[in-house]
């Protein structure tokens, strides 16, 4: 019985993505598809798939070399057609919220450059950054505590560049690092932060 729970949704399965269909028939003939239909079309399929896998190995494969634009300076990186720059004068601010846990709480303001070097509009995902402290451990997003915080993120037309801050949470003198990370690439910028 177990195996009959299984057998029936997946021959189910099979009969929709297969392409069968409800053959013309005459009125006195059912119009429905017997499991043997089914059968062929599930091989047909698994013929086709074979093909179109001998296919994809067989076609060569072409080299492509896509260059990367150079960062300007050494403290930039070319991430995701955005070529980003860490202004070094970092100023300090803190976190104004009263319902927050961190109001109170030192945070360092990092000027950004942003510049589209890609032919297409585009901006930094809030998703691809992250910001470790000078303890090596992940630091809480404080970007949204301030009026410029997610103006960083705004899209950017090609050619185009803007300033704004990235804010980072405080945790103690020594090397922070923002890391820029997507599916295919990453890229990080060391900040080495002492504050007097």
């Amino acid at each position: 019985m177990k195996k009959i729970k299984h057998v029936l949704p997946i021959l189910c399965v099979i009969t929709l993505l297969s392409g069968c269909g409800v053959i013309k028939t005459s009125s006195s003939e059912q119009s429905t598809p017997t499991v043997s239909a089914v059968i062929t079309s599930q091989q047909e399929t698994t013929k086709q798939q074979e093909t179109t896998t001998i296919k994809e190995e067989t076609t060569p494969e072409t080299t492509e070399s896509i260059e990367e634009p150079e960062p300007q300076a050494s403290n930039s990186v070319v991430f995701d057609d955005l070529e980003i720059t860490i202004d070094p004068n970092i100023t300090v601010t803190s976190v104004s919220n009263q319902f927050s846990d961190l109001d109170g709480s030192t945070v360092l303001a990092v000027p950004m450059t942003i510049k589209n070097v890609g032919n297409e509009t585009n901006s930094l995902n809030m998703f691809y950054a992250k910001s470790f402290g000078s303890k090596g451990t992940e630091l809480e997003n404080v970007y949204f505590y301030f009026d410029d915080g997610s103006t960083i993120f705004k899209d950017i037309r090609s050619g185009a560049s803007m300033t704004s801050n990235y804010y980072l949470l405080y945790d103690g003198d020594g090397t922070y690092y923002i890391t820029f990370k997507n599916f295919s690439e990453e890229k990080e910028i060391a900040i080495d932060v002492k504050l007097d």
